[in-house]
């Protein structure tokens, strides 16, 4: 029997738990709050050290590593905020580098794709307000960038990852 099933399988419902949350005040605040993470730090090293010993303290460790590798260019660059990379840290603490490799990389594509329907959206708002409104399409032309609630893709990555 493979031990990160064991630990996989038992904690994807508290890790899910922490990801709802995450998205529920994302989207109100576009903020995911410090102590969240902490907490799921908290718990994905407790969990996987309860299964797998030393070997899970490292295995969460390292997920935790790699999570932050996957998305800091990202944040570096100005394209996400601190809170999706420690996000995405502290799924590394439940999943490990293998499953949070998985996750990150799904969460990177369905970003893309989030981001994407986000401007078509933008795109077809502004011509339908200008056919059928008689508001011209200057005036909904937004100088402020789009704020996407990445919380979602990481989410939805994590999703690919677990099952």
């Amino acid at each position: 029997m493979n031990l990160d099933n064991v630990t996989y399988g038992s904690s994807s419902v508290i890790l899910l738990i922490f990801l709802a949350v995450a998205i529920a005040t994302d989207l109100h605040r576009h903020r995911i709050p410090n102590v969240l993470v902490a907490m799921m730090l908290g718990c994905g090293i407790v969990l996987h050290s309860s299964f797998l010993g030393g070997a899970g303290v490292l295995s969460a460790l390292t997920g935790v590593a790699a999570g932050f590798l996957i998305l800091v260019p990202f944040y570096s660059l100005g394209g996400l905020g601190a809170g999706d990379v420690k996000l995405l840290v502290g799924v590394g603490s439940f999943l490990g580098p293998w499953g949070v490799a998985v996750a990150g990389v799904s969460t990177l594509a369905l970003g893309g794709l989030l981001g994407l329907v986000v401007i078509l959206w933008q795109r077809v708002g502004t011509v339908l307000a200008a056919r059928y409104l008689s508001i011209p399409p200057s005036a909904h032309v937004e100088t402020n960038v789009v704020k996407i609630p990445y919380s979602l893709a990481i989410a939805a990555g994590t999703l690919v990852a677990l099952y």
